[in-house]
């Protein structure tokens, strides 16, 4: 399916706004452009400072990263909300950052899952070498289920040897995210979080959590149980 993602990003001496019909479950070809003159970032906003990304998408959740398009490195990163219902401060990204000729933004939409029981997370998994996407479709209400890297189908645990330092989850449009857990390989339970369910005072996340110093191990996990609209 495709939708419409959409993102203001600025800075302290202006800014400028981007969109993309996006198709949902990937990055590739999800590149914005400026919606005046259909450029990429770099090429409309070169040298310029940013310190704010406010991302939209039609329904569902959504991700969002900030790379450069020769190195693929990753820049900046962070979550989109549901159209009109943004925060109305902004969205502030995490380092300010300046913008150079071949940065891009692209973004990474699902749609609201149409199975019963079913519900779509995103997640943005903070480690010792940095952040990866991780995502999972659940099939049961409040049941434990593992996500995995967008990019690899990964688990936490093929990180090993870094230390997982936080994450930030984002369910689907009305779903409750009712629980976190990072299970060791021996099944047994290294740390665990409640969540909520996004409103007006959680655009962005059903759950956030950072300054953990939890070591990965091989055959760990991450495992998020929602209970869907």
């Amino acid at each position: 399916m495709v939708q419409q993602a959409t993102a203001a990003i600025n800075g302290p001496k202006g800014g400028k706004l981007f969109g993309v019909s996006a198709t949902d479950g990937q990055w590739l070809q999800n590149n914005m452009a400026d919606t005046i003159s259909s450029s990429d970032l770099g090429q409309v906003m070169q040298g310029s400072l940013v310190n704010s990304v406010t991302a939209t998408y039609a329904g569902g959740a959504m991700l969002w990263r900030i790379q450069d398009r020769n190195t693929l490195a990753i820049k900046a990163f962070g979550f989109g909300s549901k159209a009109g219902t943004v925060n109305p401060q902004g969205e502030a990204i995490a380092k300010p950052m300046q913008i150079v000729q071949s940065d891009i933004i692209n973004v990474y939409p699902v749609a609201v899952n149409a199975g019963a029981n079913s519900s779509e997370v995103l997640a943005w998994v903070h480690m010792s070498a940095g952040a990866e996407a991780f995502s999972v479709t659940t099939t049961a209400d409040d049941s434990a289920t593992a996500m995995t890297s967008i990019v690899n189908s990964d688990s936490l645990g093929t990180y090993f040897g870094q230390t997982l330092t936080g994450f930030d989850i984002q369910v689907e449009d009305g779903a409750t995210l009712n629980s976190v857990t990072i299970i060791g390989s021996d099944g047994g339970t290294i740390w665990a979080g409640l969540g909520t369910v996004r409103d007006a005072g959680h655009y962005y996340l059903n759950m956030s959590e950072h300054g953990l110093q939890i070591p990965i191990t091989k055959g760990m996990q991450i495992k998020v149980a929602v209970t869907t609209a």
